[in-house]
């Protein structure tokens, strides 16, 4: 059996070198600072870390649950099975090594651990563009609402004669990694002593960032049309986006409390 230490280099050292092969694929170097920030987080949030004095053994599916993943990203070199396996390997040595109880409550910090590798930018990048579209189309239907003359043509608007384009940008990928590694903190924070409501959670964040994306596309153009696009670019852009995610998120993880402990009984 491998001590703990030397489980811990090799972790230390496949964490390092993933980073190395796939530097490029977050999608800019504030992702980059984000997805670094996130083990010295998962590190303080799981303080203080209770070991056992033995560690225990594991069945035999988990390891090969993290081969299964771990060969095909090493022969294919694909950055997402490489960080999935890595967050399996970190896992089981985690069960091996801390107490029942530590272990229950921290199993919920793995997340960070996924999202500390450089994956999303490059084997989500196909998301960008469903993204802008869907956004578009939400927006479009929100000024037919409101009774303003609108036309969309793809990603293009033209409002009221105003034309409002959702760039590139603007689908929500450059901030899309942070807003997972802050939505995994809120939902341990709040959520560690109830794994079915982290799980759940956990699922609809892709979801909650869309819909964060999606409000800061209308609001942005909202504003645009009732000052000038110059008002809302820059500094004002980020700002207004990153208050949008504030107030989401903040709602999002309020809503959780209306879930029920357990589920119903259910006659399947």
């Amino acid at each position: 059996m491998f001590p703990l230490l030397l489980k811990l280099l090799l972790l230390a050292s496949g964490w390092f070198l993933i980073w190395l092969d796939n530097a490029g694929a977050l999608a800019d170097a504030s992702a980059a600072l984000v997805a670094m920030a996130a083990p010295p987080l998962a590190l303080w949030l799981g303080m203080p870390w209770r070991l056992q004095r033995q560690s225990r053994h594991l069945s035999r599916r988990w390891i090969a649950l993290a081969a299964v993943v771990l060969v095909p990203g090493l022969f294919y070199r694909q950055p997402l099975a490489l960080s999935c396996g890595w967050t399996i390997c970190t896992g089981i040595v985690l069960a091996q090594h801390l107490t029942p109880a530590a272990w229950r409550q921290r199993a919920g910090l793995l997340p960070l651990g996924l999202l500390s590798l450089p994956w999303l930018g490059e084997d989500l990048s196909w998301l960008s563009m469903p993204f802008r579209s869907s956004g578009a189309w939400v927006a479009e239907r929100c000024f037919d609402v409101l009774g303003f003359d609108v036309v969309r043509a793809g990603t293009r608007l033209i409002v009221e004669g105003q034309e409002i384009s959702v760039e590139p940008a603007c689908a929500g990928m450059n901030g899309l990694h942070a807003m997972l590694v802050a939505g995994a903190v809120l939902g341990w924070l709040r959520l560690r002593e109830n794994m079915r409501r982290l799980v759940f959670w956990l699922a609809v964040l892709p979801a909650i960032a869309w819909l964060t994306n999606t409000l800061r596309i209308i609001t942005i153009s909202m504003l645009g049309l009732h000052t000038s696009p110059e008002m809302v670019a820059g500094t004002a852009h980020e700002m207004i986006g990153w208050t949008i995610v504030l107030i989401v998120f903040g709602l999002s993880s309020t809503a959780l409390d209306w879930l029920p402990e357990k589920p119903r009984n259910s006659c399947l």
